[in-house]
């Protein structure tokens, strides 16, 4: 129940491990390991004692063997009697509140999916309920500031991602809040070594060496003039990836491309195409979006790059002018 409440795992994980489920019994759950040693010096029965629990590496071990009789000391000796009073009462909830969270669940859930229309009709327990038990559907590890982040999609933009941990994402659509693992979008990383082109199956991007143009404020969403003494190569070119960040042509700090994506409403299937050019661990340019404040041109500027990002279909466009 201690590891839950400091893990965040819910009114479920705060019942803790109950007396009974199933056909699994735990007849002395309630009784204390100091209760059981007296029983067995009385009974002269042998004791025997796992080494691994004298072990503080363990989470386990360390709330057992340090945190909790610190708490015995100092606030409540009878800790473990309390803890266990604490979990009946909150199974009892569990067991109240849990039929009305299967309903929940089972109206507004299409796994990995969560219907905004229908979660929204639930009042905020019940919200929250929905998504913690999908997340655990998932085997995504609970913790309530995921959990709200999540369900705070519901207030937000189409194309708004929350970063659940490395491995997870959930995104909102224009109706449903999406869970997808990141990883299993198609990505994509290449490195260009020296000025020339890229050509990937869905774009090109090309680096060459450029005079200082004369007007600074480029209008041409593919084409990009970068200070050549603020990169180096090799050049990264890469689809994107939660907690990538950068400085948008124009602003002083930085912002998450969740965030950034989330703005310009992009739909998944654009977000995960975009190339993400990088330079020395920085990122350069958005491809077609934006610059990166920090590679702009400036008055001292004295070399340039120039970036040039083309999709398919503009390539196709200008074989058919052809």
């Amino acid at each position: 129940m201690l590891i839950n409440l400091l893990r965040g795992s819910g009114i479920d994980g705060l019942a803790g491990i109950p007396p009974r489920r199933n056909n699994i019994v735990r007849p002395i759950l309630s009784v204390t390991r100091k209760e059981i040693e007296r029983y067995a010096k009385a009974m002269h029965l042998k004791f025997r004692n796992d080494s691994s629990n004298a072990k503080d590496d363990y989470t386990r071990n360390f709330l057992r063997n340090v945190i909790i009789p610190k708490l015995e000391e100092r606030i409540n000796p009878s800790l473990n009697e309390t803890l266990f009073h604490e979990s009946e009462l909150f199974r009892a909830a569990a067991l109240f509140t849990g039929k009305a969270a299967d309903a929940a669940f089972t109206d507004a859930v299409s796994v990995p999916k969560v219907s905004i229309k229908k979660l929204m009709q639930y009042d905020p327990f019940l919200q929250q309920s929905v998504i913690l038990r999908l997340m655990k559907v998932l085997k995504i590890e609970p913790a309530f500031t995921a959990v709200n982040a999540v369900v705070d999609l519901v207030n937000q933009q189409k194309g708004s991602i929350v970063e659940i941990n490395k491995q997870w994402i959930a995104e909102r659509t224009a109706e449903k809040i999406e869970f997808r693992e990141h990883r299993a979008v198609n990505e994509f990383y290449f490195s260009i070594e020296k000025a020339g082109k890229l050509t990937a199956e869905n774009f090109s991007i090309t680096v060459k060496k450029s005079g200082v143009p004369g007007n600074k404020r480029n209008r041409n969403a593919s084409i990009e003039y970068v200070d050549a003494e603020s990169v180096k190569f090799p050049f990264i070119v890469r689809s994107w990836k939660p907690g990538d960040a950068f400085v948008p042509l124009g602003m002083k700090g930085k912002k998450k491309l969740s965030d950034f994506f989330g703005e310009q409403k992009l739909a998944a299937e654009e977000k995960n195409s975009i190339p993400i050019i990088e330079s020395d661990g920085r990122i350069v340019w958005v491809a077609g979006k934006r610059l990166d404040d920090r590679c702009k041109l400036t008055d001292s500027t004295k070399s340039v790059y120039q970036l040039t990002f083309q999709t398919r279909q503009d390539n196709g466009k200008k074989d058919d002018h052809r």
